[in-house]
This record gives C-alpha cells, structure tokens and sequence, in this order.
C-alpha cells in the first residue's frame, strides 16, 4: 500500500476462546489486504495511529481472550485511545449467533466481514511480496 492512501485500518477483533481460527488468519494473509496481528490493544492502537508507516495496514487483527469478558474493556481502549479521535472501523468475528449487541461495530462470520473489508479497503496497485 502506498503512503498516501489515507483509509483507515480496520480493527478484526477474533476470541480466542472461540474455536480455531487459523484458516481465516491464513486467508488474510494471501488476500490483498495488507493484515497485521497486534499483540495487545495497545500495540494495535500504535500500529493503527502511527501515520508514519510506510506500509500501514489494511486490517489489524487483535486476538481477545474472551469477547464476552473482554469486549467493552477493548472497545473502550479502541475508541478512545486514539489523540485525534480517528474512528476505525471495528469487526467482530462470531459464528452464526451474535455475542456482542453494539452498533459501533460490524460483527457477523468470516464471509460477512470479508464482504465488508471488500467495500471499504480500495484496491491499490499490484501487491509485492
């Protein structure tokens, strides 16, 4: 991605207390997304707010330990923890039910958030690896 593309990343929060989510991480990976996995809120918020970046990423994938514990905690982090108040996209992994009741946030299965990420991450140039 170049430098003067100006969207904001995209937060993917996975629970790692949900079932395996390898494949998807996997598929990210190979799509044209420029993905990047944070360690904890804190490096997420860094990674996401530093405008600095050459190759800032599309999507940051944050794994929580448990959505129904963690999640207004993290959110709050995520909301807030930005100096210019920049609001990034939020996507919560789930299957079929819904745990999370938030309207700032887009929460649905791998399908629906890739559906999602399709219509608001532009296309850039060709992809080198």
């Amino acid at each position: 991605m170049d430098a003067h593309i100006k969207h904001l990343p995209a937060i993917l929060l996975i629970a790692k207390d949900q079932h395996d989510r390898v494949p998807e991480k996997e598929w990210l990976k190979q799509s044209r997304f420029r993905t990047w996995e944070a360690m904890n809120v804190f490096d997420a918020l860094e990674g996401m707010t530093d405008f600095t970046l050459k190759n800032r990423p599309d999507v940051v994938v944050l794994n929580v330990e448990s959505m129904l514990m963690d999640f207004d905690l993290v959110l709050g982090l995520l909301l807030n923890g930005t100096a210019n108040g920049s609001e990034f996209p939020i996507f919560v992994l789930s299957d079929e039910h819904r745990m999370i009741r938030n309207d700032d946030v887009f929460e649905g299965d791998f399908t629906e958030i890739m559906a999602q990420l399709e219509e608001l991450v532009p296309q850039a140039g060709p992809r080198v690896h």
